[in-house]
């Protein structure tokens, strides 16, 4: 383990300028290809939270709405077969670092052995380095999931997007919901089943996780039934943020209840570091006492 790459999620603007270059290499593990793009993504304003470029290669990173160079890049990714985009408005788990709950976007290739790597890396910083007076959104798909992903910043939903082109060149769109009660989910699948969702059945739901997907082998009827649906998501939905912990079952939207009650001062923020603190005592001992048991 070293010094940048340490499991928890490092924001890259809390580098001081003169260890960068120490912090992507590090990143990188070894490939100029991941380190090339590491160095494009950053150049062009995008925050990157962590990545792997072996088989199965990933790239996350914080969400900016202000960076349309982001959207020409979701677009290129899902030019490729068996690729994934994954779209956190809520953020992550409270334990990952500093910026757990800002939102966050992961990019990611089933089936990508190494060997492939530098082509894949090519198309991605070409991208990112394109003029944008030379940039097209007005038919992209991403351009749609990131609507929604701005509508559903700030309202503790749950819920997370996915979006795949398989290896069979079908692109499905997934609505996936961390631990919910039982009622939210109704209220989902009343929703969402107006806009032609198809709600999975997956041994998921013992655990109260639900999920709903939009399936089509069209790209561009693909993109106008998202920008259909998501419209009629922005329009209708009416949750608000639980207000008691009595309406949580997952402790990821925990954390975002207590990081709110406790507020952004350097207080709160001090009172809310504790509460982590806490939790974290609690999780390693329970995890012994179950190892001693």
């Amino acid at each position: 383990m070293s010094k940048y790459n340490n499991i928890k999620s490092i924001p890259v603007d809390s580098i001081p300028e003169e260890e960068l270059a120490t912090a992507i290499k590090e990143w990188a593990e070894g490939s100029e290809d991941m380190e090339r793009l590491l160095w494009a993504c950053y150049k062009n304003g995008i925050k990157t939270t962590g990545c792997h470029v072996s088989t199965s290669p990933y790239l996350g990173f914080n969400y900016d709405k202000h960076n349309d160079k982001l959207i020409s890049l979701l677009d290129k990714i899902l030019e490729r077969k068996d690729s994934q985009i994954m779209i956190s408005p809520d953020g992550g788990n409270p334990f990952s670092g500093p910026d757990w709950y800002l939102p966050g976007i992961t990019v990611g290739f089933d089936r990508i052995y190494e060997e492939e790597a530098k082509e894949l890396c090519d198309s991605l910083v070409d991208s990112l380095n394109q003029d944008e007076n030379n940039i097209d959104n007005s038919n992209s798909p991403s351009k749609n999931i990131i609507d929604l992903l701005d509508f559903f910043i700030d309202k503790d939903s749950c819920l997370s997007f996915r979006v795949r082109h398989t290896e069979d060149d079908k692109y499905i769109f997934s609505l996936e919901a961390a631990p919910i009660k039982k009622e939210i989910a109704l209220y989902f699948n009343q929703l969402f089943k107006n806009i032609s969702f198809v709600e999975e059945d997956t041994p998921l739901k013992e655990h109260d996780r639900y999920f709903w997907t939009l399936e089509s082998d069209n790209l561009e009827s693909f993109i106008e039934q998202l920008r259909e649906s998501i419209q009629y998501i922005i329009d209708n939905y009416s949750l608000e943020p639980p207000t008691s912990e009595d309406e949580i079952l997952n402790f990821q939207q925990l954390g975002r209840f207590k990081r709110r009650q406790f507020g952004d001062s350097l207080e709160g923020q001090a009172k809310f570091d504790e509460w982590l603190k806490e939790k974290s005592k609690e999780f390693d001992d329970a995890i012994k006492k179950q190892k001693q048991s």
